[in-house]
């Protein structure tokens, strides 16, 4: 009876073993790439680059799904108001921001195509005193920022993008900016590294 038990117990592995796992993406061909970026910014009418890099999985080179970051270069300088004595000072600032980006790509066989990435990010904004360096205030963010890509296929692994986007933007608990200060349209290069050769 035992040695019976034991015997049913490993028919039953072996068959539990050989059947094949269900996945949600059964038959999609999966790739990935990663990127670096450049992007203008306009705030208070004056334009300073963020730079960052992003990787993503590709799901049938149609939709991916990854990760990206960017930070300013540098800072902006503004006049604002000291929060103790509401006197006028020069200001500056700068933020950064990273989180997930999630794209869908048309026509990804054609040498010249599009791609539409929206990426959902979380970062800080920092407003320091210029004639000190002393930090005024602080605040996190929360991006929200849908882009157009225009993308030309260079070779089998390098796509060069040009694109455009918009950024919203939440803050809270600063008195200098404002979430309209922080958002707008920027535009931009990015350079992908495809990590497999079929494309």
């Amino acid at each position: 009876m035992k040695k019976s038990l034991i015997l049913l117990l490993f028919v039953a592995l072996a068959t539990s073993l050989s059947a094949q796992k269900r996945v949600l993406f059964q038959d999609a061909k999966v790739s990935a790439y990663s990127s670096v970026f450049i992007k203008t910014t306009n705030l208070m009418n004056q334009y300073n680059p963020l730079v960052g890099g992003m990787g993503a999985v590709v799901f049938d080179d149609r939709f991916a799904i990854g990760a990206f970051g960017n930070g300013m270069l540098g800072q902006i300088e503004f006049t604002g108001t000291k929060l103790e004595n509401s006197g006028d000072a020069r200001l500056s600032t700068s933020f950064g921001y990273g989180g997930l980006v999630m794209e869908y790509i048309l026509w990804s066989d054609k040498a010249i195509h599009l791609s539409v990435p929206v990426q959902l990010g979380l970062g800080r904004v920092g407003i320091d005193l210029v004639e000190t360096g002393q930090e005024l205030e602080a605040s996190r963010m929360i991006i929200l920022e849908p882009r157009l890509n225009l993308e030309a296929n260079l070779s089998q692994q390098i796509t060069l993008a040009a694109n455009a986007g918009y950024r919203l933007t939440d803050v809270k608990d600063i008195y200098n900016l404002t979430d309209k200060n922080l958002s707008g349209f920027n535009f931009g290069l990015q350079l992908k590294i495809h990590m497999d050769g079929d494309r």
